[in-house]
């Protein structure tokens, strides 16, 4: 199973976060980690794409992690969040993609005008292409199958200009798109530096 761990746009916290629950994750289970992100300081990533066999339910939602700041002593704030969301596994999306490699489909609500048809599918499509960790959405129509194809063309021209310019730092900054994080009933929480869960997986 395919699962995206993301700090969202959230501080160095969160990405230490994030490498915390990597490190849980991969005692707890066999993961293989496919692409990653990196984080402002050691030990720290902004996102990663892992194949796990988490125990229990499928893990999906958010990670609290209940801990003063080891980056900011006098900061008040001690509840940092980070998602873990469930993926499909790569498979051939019908369409081609430059460069090769697999890509990972995830759907979503669409938002925004659309009146009574909004949020009512999960017509919005984000691709990731795993190779480079670039991905694109959109949410543009109705169809997750003329969704999906509008996607691909993005990604595929996020492809040809990171082929064109070769400017890798620049494009790693767009491995996944971090917006959907949520920070209400969190599926796992830990606690303090040593990262000590203090719950169970939820449904």
């Amino acid at each position: 199973m395919l699962y995206h761990i993301t700090a969202g746009r959230g501080p160095a916290e969160c990405e230490l976060a994030v490498g915390r629950f990597l490190a849980v994750l991969a005692a707890e289970t066999d993961v293989e980690v496919l692409a990653k992100a990196e984080g402002r300081y050691a030990g720290c990533l902004k996102s990663a794409l892992v194949r796990a066999g988490i125990n229990g339910p499928p893990l999906q939602g958010t990670v609290q992690w209940i801990c003063r700041s080891p980056f900011r002593p006098n900061h008040k704030r001690k509840n940092w969040f980070i998602g873990v969301n469930r993926m499909d596994e790569p498979k051939d999306c019908g369409y081609e993609i430059g460069g090769g490699g697999g890509v990972v489909f995830q759907t979503f609500g669409a938002s925004g005008k659309g009146g009574q048809h909004v949020n009512k599918t999960e017509s919005a499509v984000r691709a990731i292409h795993i190779a480079t960790g670039l991905t694109a959405t959109a949410s543009g129509e109705r169809s997750q199958h003329q969704n999906k194809k509008t996607a691909v063309e993005r990604l595929n021209e996020l492809l040809r200009q990171r082929e064109d310019s070769r400017d890798l730092s620049e494009k790693g900054a767009l491995f996944f798109n971090h917006n959907n994080l949520s920070r209400g009933s969190p599926a796992r929480i830990y606690e303090g530096i040593g990262f000590k869960r203090i719950t169970g997986d939820t449904t």
